[in-house]
């Protein structure tokens, strides 16, 4: 007995694992699925879940960095801010996957220096290497940073918001700011100057126009709360720091550009503002919006709905019509009008292809040059065939039949509806409910009835392809044919009754129902 009870202390189970090799535990931390572990110089096997995926995180400590972190086969895996992620999914007990982690003090790595000299730190939003992004404190004056070469550059200088700097230089060459930033791209021994704050001087921001027709975009300029106006040469004087807001009429001018000291402009809506740095050139080059002539061209006024790019209701003739558009809003939008449908459309003799002209809410035609010629063919529709609904009981407010063709639809009402129709238009869809929203009990077409599916349980909606003639019996609640075959008749004897249930001797025109034995149908006779 003490034999067999050795035997089991001394057995170790087999597990799924992962081994993490660990050049200096004091330069990096393991977390396995979230829990902290204890690592030592050399192997380190900690044991993972089977069939789940088990979360494994290796990471530099402060101070340190991960330099690399490879497989046993010699994969590298991706180092994201300063950590690997690895996600293990062990199948099988014998699992095991080993990565080697090799690390080193950012004071060893960081071989290369520049000098940073700032006017007032405090002034400073804040200033990041890439890549290990740690922030570096300034004070005034001249600091010394140590870096990584070719890795922890470009610093990422910013300004507190709405705020600006003066000058930010690097080895004397004026850094661009971008968006409330500046890049610093430096190597071993550059020279970086901040100048956080303006000299209380002021310069000239003149402003310039590409031509004559120019000038009438210009609609005012602002310096921080102050309208000011150039003088006879174009100039503002401003002081270093103020910030010129230039406002711009685009409603009747296209500004084709905007520069500041040569550099184009983005800006949205009709305004833009920059802080001044030095001598200023503003450049602003548009010209006014053209008035463009098209003719329309209708047969039918009355069939067609025209809006000018204002959405003004353009009161057509007959013939030939002369419009003026702006250029800035080029287009004019048709629409058919009720009862009216449009066969084609064509712009400067070439077919308009948008289908959805003949849609009810039609299309939108560009007008590209002066002199466009937009011909519009449309025609009133004859409604020459028509379709008896019958409706017993008062049904959902919102049901309506659809013409599949023009899109109008016919609402339905209790009693007997007259739907009217084209004759081209042979598709169109049902759709009825009762007033509690469920489906009908029965819907007949010409004596046939129609089937309701029973996963429409709150409304029937279906297409139909009718013709001129045709009925449709709706019975919302009860089906007039079910019961009838309860009413007793002689074998091969036929019997009619009414929709009803009403016996009828001698039937003549209408929808009947037909009882032969133990068959209902319903006829029209």
């Amino acid at each position: 007995m003490m034999a067999v009870m050795a035997v089991v202390m001394s057995f170790t189970a087999k597990a799924a694992s992962v081994t993490i090799n660990v050049d200096d535990p004091s330069r990096v931390s393991v977390q396995v699925n979230w829990v902290e572990k204890t690592l030592v110089a050399g192997d380190n096997t900690f044991e993972l879940n089977l069939n789940t995926t088990n979360y494994v995180y290796i990471m530099a400590k402060e101070g340190a960095m991960l330099k690399s972190v490879v497989n046993a086969a010699g994969t590298p895996s991706s180092i994201s801010y300063g950590m690997v992620s690895l996600y293990e999914y062990p199948t099988t007990e014998d699992y095991n996957q080993k990565y080697i982690v090799t690390s080193v003090s950012l004071a060893e790595a960081r071989t290369a220096s520049c000098k940073i000299t700032v006017d007032k730190a405090d002034n400073i939003g804040g200033l990041e290497m890439s890549s290990t992004e740690e922030r570096i404190n300034l004070v005034d004056g001249e600091n010394t940073v140590k870096f990584i070469p070719d890795m922890e550059s470009p610093f990422v200088l910013s300004a507190p918001y709405g705020k600006t700097f003066y000058k930010v230089t690097v080895d004397g060459n004026k850094v661009v700011e971008q968006y409330g930033s500046w890049y610093l791209y430096v190597n071993d021994g550059s020279v970086v100057d901040i100048q956080t704050e303006f000299p209380d001087v002021e310069v000239a921001v003149n402003v310039a126009f590409a031509s004559e027709e120019s000038k009438g975009a210009l609609r005012g300029i602002m310096v921080d709360d102050e309208e000011v106006t150039p003088d006879a040469n174009g100039n503002i004087n401003v002081k270093l720091g103020k910030t010129v807001t230039v406002f711009l009429d685009k409603t009747n001018y296209a500004v084709e550009s905007v520069t500041v000291n040569g550099e184009e402009q983005d800006f949205y809506g009709d305004e833009f503002s920059f802080v001044v740095t030095e001598a200023t050139n503003l450049v602003i080059n548009a010209h006014k919006y053209a008035t463009l002539k098209a003719t329309i061209s209708v047969e039918h006024p009355e069939c067609v709905v025209v809006k000018d790019g204002n959405y003004n209701v353009l009161n057509l003739v007959a013939g030939d019509n002369e419009i003026e558009v702006s250029e800035n809003s080029a287009y004019i939008s048709v629409t058919k009008a009720t009862g009216c449908r449009i066969t084609s459309i064509l712009v400067n003799g070439a077919e308009y292809s948008d289908y959805g002209y003949d849609s009810s809410y039609g299309t939108t035609i560009d007008i590209p040059s002066d002199g466009t010629t937009i011909v519009i063919v449309a025609e009133e529709i004859v409604y020459d065939n028509t379709v008896i609904i019958n409706i017993d009981e008062e049904c959902y407010y919102y049901s309506y039949m659809t013409n599949g063709t023009t899109r109008e639809q016919f609402y339905l009402v209790k009693g007997e509806n007259k739907y009217k129709f084209n004759n081209g238009e042979n598709v169109h869809r049902l759709n009825i409910s009762t007033t509690s929203y469920a489906k009908p009990a029965a819907i007949y077409l010409n004596g046939v009835c129609l089937d309701v599916p029973n996963t429409q349980n709150v409304t029937f909606e279906g297409d139909l392809a009718l013709k001129n003639g045709d009925v449709i019996d709706v019975y919302m609640y009860e089906d007039p044919a079910v019961g009838i075959d309860e009413i007793g008749a002689e074998a091969g004897a036929v019997e009619y009754y009414n929709l009803q249930g009403v016996k009828v001797e001698n039937p003549e025109k209408g929808v009947f129902i037909k009882k032969q034995g133990g068959k209902t149908t319903k006829v029209v006779l």
